[in-house]
């Protein structure tokens, strides 16, 4: 029924639609309220390094999978994509998380 691509975008969707639909709908019932409350959450600061790494982590496994196909005859394409797209993905998240905990160790 769907192609590849197809596929992935309607995951994409879904998934966007699973955080926003709740914000959504929870903004509705507020506005409705008398009293209302702002909370907000102390959100960490993330470097520049550390966003280019998140985002970079994203879209490299995008373009890996426009390149490699991995839908397509995944009897053969499949290792090759986990090797060169998902393999340095985790090895280097794993050694940053090695890193970081080794410096708060230290600290």
């Amino acid at each position: 029924m769907f192609t590849g691509i197809q596929e992935i975008l309607i995951l994409i969707v879904v998934i966007l639609a699973l955080f926003f639909i709740p914000r959504l709908l929870s903004s509705r019932s507020n506005q409705n309220s008398q009293a209302r409350v702002i909370v907000r959450r102390k959100i960490p600061n993330i470097s520049t390094p550390l966003r280019f790494a998140i985002v970079s982590s994203i879209i490299w496994p995008l373009l890996a999978a426009l390149f490699y196909k991995p839908w397509q005859d995944w009897q053969t394409t499949i290792y090759p994509y986990l090797c060169i797209c998902i393999g340095p993905i985790i090895a280097l998240w794993g050694i940053y998380w090695i890193i970081t905990g080794y410096k708060k160790r230290l600290n």
